[in-house]
């Protein structure tokens, strides 16, 4: 046995220690996977996988979510090759000392139950008593997240503090708890699959996410959105107010992930990043994460799901640009405009690294339609998947992405051929244009069924191969050059030494020897006979 994946769910760093010495005496076990650690544990285990001399046999998958234990862990732990920080759902109001105080507070019991007499609701002239009888926990509080498809005059109720659409114009709003899609602490994430539109309620605050494809404008200092529907001709079809909106986190203000952001360059071994942030990603965070992705060499795949502003969606793209080492890249909720469409499709018309791309919830209509005019110039993307439910198939653009995407995959599935042993000059060609890509290298290690070392040393084998052997793949000579003798005065092909052969070949590609025609010989004109000559020339003898 070379690979083993393990529950570590409630283990202890005793456990740990145990399980890493006898690890450390098995030599045959190549690899052990630990899975749902504790991240209050994750240094601790490093710890003791650098005390035990088995870290690099051993690989951790633990979900983080205190920006502070991220932060601790990246500080103590330089080796670490996987993070996946998805941060817990935060008051959007407040400090936490705040929110702790009102829980202790005597009046908290008093509003819940504080009613009129004549049976009416009483509403607290503070609205933070307001905010307190919402705290999330209450069984209606699913019943409050409508979505309103009544058109611009689609009015909104208010209880408390937390908008309440009509019933009658917005009858399938409702979320219940089957639709939850995430919850913590009381805390409540929903996501309606049939629409596409994100509902987020705390108990303080109600904020609606439409789906950015439909998004015509949206004003942040105000807190206004408004959305163009593409079936009239109407600039502007609805429009969402929202009074409360001011009352949303600051991400510029509290942003605890930023310390934890800045460690993100010590770790130098680090190949898989996800980053679920359900707050708006301030500049700063998203400089500090522009920087990193700039400069790493050993990333290869990485999650990147969050709402942007216009500037950090600028940043990311910049850092996304000069990155050369992510073959698997999945974006999620960022803010594009049409100059970040053009940007986005440039980035991916020079991306020589870039095999598997993935788009959730992001203006994906004006990201096809410019990725379409740049795409045929890409080799190395192979895999494209967005959230458009089938509706772009028949679009003209699209067919030339697909198109693209078909190319991309045959000439990866050729130069496979060329790795495992098949040196045609077509599966040459291929090999020649796609050595460099991770999609090759795992391909090669799943069909070999080797480790990814063994999977890169055929590739270079192949390279190698293919440098020294390229007039005999090419179809010029059959196995070897072999050069006349001559007079001897002049220093032959098959002379010149390796060294400068490969010169040479540095130079040279198989596309640009083109396949030698068969031209059938030429024949001179037939002459005619005349007829009953021949007849006359058998009667004669």
């Amino acid at each position: 046995m070379q690979k083993l994946s393990l529950n570590w769910l409630g283990l202890s760093l005793c456990d740990t220690k145990e399980f890493c010495t006898a690890l450390a005496g098995n030599e045959s076990l190549k690899l052990v996977i630990m899975n749902n650690i504790d991240e209050e544990l994750v240094d601790g285990v490093y710890k003791v996988l650098r005390e035990t001399g088995t870290e690099q046999r051993v690989r951790l998958a633990s979900i983080i979510r205190s920006a502070l234990v991220l932060q601790r862990t990246l500080e103590n732990c330089c080796e670490l090759t996987e993070v996946c920080y998805c941060a817990a759902f935060r008051n959007t109001t407040g400090s936490d000392s705040e929110s702790f105080a009102a829980e202790d507070d005597d009046s908290h019991e008093d509003s819940n139950n504080s009613a009129n007499e004549d049976g009416s609701e009483c509403v607290s002239e503070n609205p933070e008593d307001d905010h307190a009888k919402n705290d999330g926990n209450n069984k209606d509080d699913g019943n409050i997240l409508k979505e309103a498809c009544g058109g611009t005059d689609g009015a909104s109720k208010t209880e408390g503090n937390i908008p309440k659409f009509d019933d009658e114009e917005a009858n399938s709003g409702t979320s219940s708890d089957d639709d939850l899609d995430f919850d913590y602490d009381g805390h409540g994430y929903y996501d309606d699959h049939d629409d596409m539109l994100r509902y987020y309620y705390d108990g303080d605050v109600y904020e609606h996410y439409g789906h950015y494809d439909d998004m015509d404008y949206y004003d942040s200092d105000e807190g206004n959105y408004f959305y163009d529907d593409d079936d009239d001709d109407s600039d502007i079809d609805y429009f969402y107010d929202f009074e409360h909106m001011d009352n949303l986190r600051d991400a510029e203000e509290v942003a605890p992930e930023i310390p934890a952001f800045r460690c993100l360059s010590l770790c130098s071994h680090l190949d898989t990043l996800v980053i679920v942030v359900n707050e708006r990603m301030c500049e700063e965070r998203a400089g500090l994460l522009s920087q990193f992705l700039s400069w790493t060499k050993t990333l290869k795949s990485t999650t990147l799901s969050f709402p942007t502003t216009e500037p950090s969606t600028q940043m990311l793209l910049d850092g996304l640009s000069s990155n050369t080492s992510i073959s698997a890249l999945e974006l999620g909720y960022w803010r594009f405009k049409q100059r970040h469409a053009e940007d986005f499709a440039q980035l991916l018309r020079k991306n020589e690294t870039l095999n598997n791309l993935v788009l959730h919830d992001i203006k994906t209509k004006l990201i096809l339609q410019e990725l379409s005019n740049y795409i045929e110039d890409n080799k190395f993307l192979v895999s494209l998947h967005v959230d458009d439910g089938g509706s772009f198939t028949l679009k003209p653009w699209m067919f030339k992405i697909l198109d693209v995407l078909r190319r991309n995959s045959s000439l990866l599935q050729c130069a496979v051929h060329f790795v495992m042993g098949n040196h045609g000059k077509r599966f040459g060609e291929a090999f020649e244009q796609m050595f460099r890509s991770k999609a090759l290298l795992k391909k090669v290690q799943e069909l070999a069924s080797e480790t990814e070392s063994g999977a890169l040393e055929r590739i270079r084998s192949g390279k190698r191969y293919l440098d020294i052997n390229f007039l005999t793949v090419a179809g010029v000579v059959k196995s070897m050059v072999v050069c006349n003798k001559g007079d001897g005065r002049r220093i032959r092909l098959d002379q010149i030494g390796e060294d400068n052969w490969l010169r040479v070949r540095s130079y040279l590609k198989l596309a640009d020897i083109k396949e030698k025609l068969e031209v059938p010989p030429l024949q001179g004109p037939r002459r005619r006979r005349r007829r009953g000559h021949a007849r006359r020339r058998k009667l004669k003898a």
